[in-house]
């Protein structure tokens, strides 16, 4: 899927809602992205939550919540992605990858900053190639499953 924002001054974020249905326990999947190929969009780095809210980035309160790897700077490259996983992955020492819950309602946030992971949430600057310019980025799931 292609997700970008037209500038705005960079004051967005991308929210999309999705329902982890019955994921298996011992589940793994992941986000890969590449350089966008569509529409003049930019490509810049990003922060990454999955959460049970929409837009957030609170790195302390979702690891409380959901446990580490909820929460992820864009360090991603050819062989990284944002990792994914059933209950299970709650219980293995993988401090990269998200574990989620059967049948519950989650968030797949992304901001374009070059802040880090940890940042306060109102402390988080728009990336500056996204402040008038349109910047995105081309997300693959791997790892599906049957809701």
């Amino acid at each position: 899927m292609n997700l970008f924002m037209e500038g705005n001054e960079g004051r967005q974020f991308i929210a999309l809602e999705f329902d982890s249905g019955n994921i298996p326990f011992d589940h793994q999947g992941a986000l890969t992205q590449e350089v966008p190929q569509f529409g003049g969009a930019s490509s810049a780095t990003k922060l990454w939550s999955i959460s049970r809210c929409p837009g957030d980035f609170n790195k302390d309160l979702v690891d409380a919540e959901m446990g580490p790897g909820c929460v992820r700077e864009d360090e991603f490259g050819i062989t990284q992605a944002f990792s994914w996983g059933g209950p299970a992955s709650a219980n293995v020492d993988d401090l990269r990858r998200c574990a989620l819950q059967p049948n519950t309602r989650y968030f797949l946030n992304i901001v374009f900053t070059q802040d880090e992971a940890g940042t306060a949430p109102e402390e988080i600057q728009p990336h500056p190639r996204c402040v008038s310019a349109r910047c995105g980025v081309p997300v693959t799931a791997t790892g599906g499953y049957s809701p």
